[in-house]
């Protein structure tokens, strides 16, 4: 069961009216990501979706995130990767991304104030 947390998706689509580019990174088997693509909308949501089981590797393997990078062309510096896996973590940031564990159940809010820590700043319409 997957709850959609509407108020995130509001931020992630308020900071792509921004210009900020948002991607879905996520280990999943094929039906779980078609559905999560397709029925909950998130190929609407997100820039681009980066489902393991697409991708052939899983967080937290450094080649997940390799992979990620060379797909979206950006130097891992200029990435924030947000998970709420300490491994997931740790293996971002060994491939140079920025890195916060968060909690997606600790509310838009908390979000907010964690994107204001990387000087990611936005106002809601």
């Amino acid at each position: 069961m997957i709850e959609v947390d509407t108020e995130i998706i509001g931020i992630v689509r308020a900071l792509r009216r921004l210009g900020i580019d948002c991607h879905l990174a996520t280990n999943q088997e094929p039906h779980r990501a078609a559905y999560m693509s397709e029925k909950l909308g998130y190929s609407d949501v997100f820039n681009r979706e980066f489902y393991s089981c697409r991708l052939g590797v899983k967080k937290p393997d450094v080649a997940y995130f390799d992979k990620i990078l060379n797909a979206i062309d950006l130097p891992a510096v200029n990435v924030l990767f947000l998970d709420d896996n300490e491994g997931n973590i740790v293996s971002a940031r060994e491939a140079g991304l920025h890195a916060i564990r968060f909690h997606g159940d600790a509310g838009a809010a908390a979000l907010t104030r964690t994107l204001l820590e990387f000087r990611i700043g936005l106002t809601l319409r």
